[in-house]
């Protein structure tokens, strides 16, 4: 394998989909191809690979346990998978996203339509990568400059625990909990998509209204005895620093702005995580919106196919009426005729309501489908 090139993982249990999808992206990519979604869940133990194209349909476990498999585990929950499989079908997209797919892209494969979907979850992956390759890159920094003083471990519990927040009042909790170990009061401000939230200062106090005139312009701003360490969705205002100890000072202020550097790579990770949340949802709601403009074609048809109907009835009974009068038949004659008509005239009606049926179950499967959308 070829430095720095993304790692491919193919499994499907068809050869030739195996060799078609290696042939389309060995030039660009590494690719390790397997056949059974067992041997997946072995490899992703010992190996990296930065997307998973899954067929959804293999004997023993199926493409969708495998995914859910992954999902579940943190060690493999981030890989990115894309789900190849021959049916096109509302029911198996929504399947594939539940189950917590990245993409889906259906047999026979374009390999225009494959290509673009698996670079634009790679796009995201890389991303991710990226933010955690320089995560830690400064983390390795910050610990090389920090490795004789007895603050590194109170830096590395705060970078470990950060890691398991799941959203801003997680990660502002944790960072107030280290700051007050260094020994500082702290106020902090976290900045998401146009809103600002403060925590451990009040709305109108001086330090409140500081932070609000403070932009990224100044990374680090020194004032008396006050320092801001300011990144673009983390703000750390610092009320009491050790202005007297020189070299105090100095340490101290490294090591929060690495608390800052691990807080803000924790803020871009929750902003990349809701960006692929609300477009997991929008190709739900694309499905759902799908499903509409089905329904109201099979109303559509169904219509149509009454109409018609009708007036294929009223014509058989005229048509049978002229001929009770052309053929001169007695009373019991007629009524055996008109009866055997009538009969024949009640299964058609039944048809039309067995399709008025089929009409209101695929609505009700419709409105369960807007309800994971909105849900979502």
């Amino acid at each position: 394998m070829r430095a720095n090139r993304p790692h491919i993982l193919i499994v499907d249990d068809q050869e030739m989909s195996r060799v078609l999808l290696q042939d389309i992206f060995a030039e660009k990519y590494d690719v390790t191809c397997l056949e059974s979604g067992e041997a997946c869940i072995e490899a992703v133990q010992t190996n990296s690979y930065d997307l998973v194209l899954l067929d959804a349909h293999m004997p023993g476990i199926s493409g969708y346990h495998v995914c859910k498999q992954l999902r579940e585990n943190p060690a493999t929950a981030n890989i990115s998978i894309v789900f190849v499989s021959g049916l096109d079908t509302v029911e198996e997209r929504l399947r594939g996203y539940e189950a917590g797919a990245d993409e889906y892209v259906t047999k026979p494969l374009d390999e225009d339509t494959v290509v673009a979907r698996v670079e634009s979850v790679l796009a995201a992956r890389i991303a991710v990568k990226n933010i955690e390759s320089q995560r830690q890159e400064a983390m390795h920094t910050a610990f090389q400059a920090m490795a004789s003083s007895a603050e590194l471990g109170l830096t590395i519990r705060f970078l470990q625990a950060s890691f398991q927040c799941q959203n801003e009042q997680e990660l502002a909790k944790q960072l107030l909990e280290a700051t007050e170990q260094y020994g500082v009061a702290c106020c902090i401000r976290f900045a998401f998509g146009g809103q600002e939230h403060l925590y451990n200062c009040a709305p109108e106090s001086i330090e409140a209204k500081v932070l609000e005139k403070i932009t990224t312009k100044h990374r680090i701003l020194d004032f008396g005895a006050r320092t801001i360490i300011t990144d673009k969705h983390v703000t750390l205002l610092i009320k009491n620093m050790p202005v007297e100890n020189p070299e105090d000072y100095g340490r101290l202020k490294d090591n929060l702005t690495v608390l800052v550097d691990g807080a803000e790579a924790r803020c871009v990770a929750f902003e990349i995580n809701e960006k692929m949340a609300h477009e997991r949802q929008a190709g739900i709601r694309s499905l759902a919106g799908f499903a509409d403009k089905k329904l109201a074609e099979i109303r559509e048809i169904i219509l149509h196919q009454s109409d018609l109907t009708e007036d294929v009835i009223d014509g058989i009974k005229e048509q049978i009426e002229q001929a009770v009068y052309r053929l001169g038949l007695d009373e019991d004659e007629e009524k055996a005729l008109i009866a055997s008509v009538d009969q024949a005239i009640s299964g058609a009606s039944q048809i039309i309501q067995h399709s008025c049926a089929l009409e209101a179950r695929f609505e009700e499967f419709t409105g369960e489908l807007h309800k994971l959308a909105h849900y979502e």
